[in-house]
């Protein structure tokens, strides 16, 4: 399987001085970036971060936009606005199982096959972003792909885990709350995720994940194995801590 050429960009928000590291896709950047420049928003809390990142991974100009509270411009409402609707017109666009699907893929580093039209991608595109603070591991080529998210044979672990979710969200009567549901069951899996890495850090020897399960008391079984794979995708040596490495497969 041949690898996608990336983009590394790092970004940090003029406001609260958070730091991205993000892995672009080439196809992804230049079929999306505008006068050479790729927008990228990134929610920070109480507002949202702008990057505009160059085809070298530059980052040429940043804005940030006040999401409550205070008096926005208008420029910077219409933004917000913007974002709010793309994350909805993804939630009613995709079939439930294949949003989960794209997810669950997202959250732990599977290369996602999708070649929609522009005014389908660029909403999933802003709505990923939001949601894992990371640009979305989304390719264009399906030969670079590992998951085929709209195959009738397609499964990835932890859809199950955003199937719900998503189905929680889209019962939210506030449209611009729907999207923040989400958004923290993203938070909760990252939140394990970094606990799950300080246990096996801390690990002399490989430990069983049952064990490991049970110290971090964890009681739904795809939540834990999203933080897990989470855990190894970002840091992958830590496989090595895991006694069932067929789990991992």
């Amino acid at each position: 399987m041949r690898l996608a050429e990336t983009i590394k960009a790092t970004v940090k928000c003029p406001k609260c001085g958070k730091l991205h590291i993000l892995k672009i896709p080439l196809d992804v950047f230049d079929s999306n970036a505008e006068g050479g420049l790729l927008k990228i928003a990134m929610g920070h809390g109480d507002h949202v971060f702008v990057a505009f990142i160059d085809r070298n991974g530059m980052q040429r100009a940043t804005d940030t936009l006040t999401l409550i509270g205070g008096e926005s411009r208008g420029e910077e409402r219409d933004e917000v606005s913007k974002i709010l609707s793309y994350m909805n017109t993804v939630l009613e666009i995709f079939e439930e199982d294949v949003l989960a699907r794209i997810i669950a893929a997202s959250i732990i580093g599977l290369r996602i096959y999708f070649a929609g039209e522009t005014d389908v991608t660029r909403p999933l595109y802003h709505t990923l972003t939001y949601l894992l603070q990371e640009f979305p591991p989304i390719v264009t080529n399906i030969d670079e792909a590992d998951v085929v998210p709209d195959a009738k044979d397609s499964k990835v672990p932890g859809e199950k885990y955003f199937s719900n979710a998503i189905e929680e969200a889209k019962n939210t009567e506030r449209e611009d709350q729907r999207i923040l549901k989400l958004k923290r069951h993203v938070e909760k899996i990252f939140e394990i995720s970094t606990l799950v890495t300080k246990k096996l850090k801390a690990s002399k020897t490989p430990i069983s994940i049952v064990r490991l399960q049970k110290e971090l008391d964890i009681k739904d079984q795809d939540l834990f194995g999203l933080a897990l794979r989470r855990a190894i995708y970002k840091e992958p040596e830590l496989a090595n801590k895991i006694k069932e490495k067929h789990y991992l497969i």
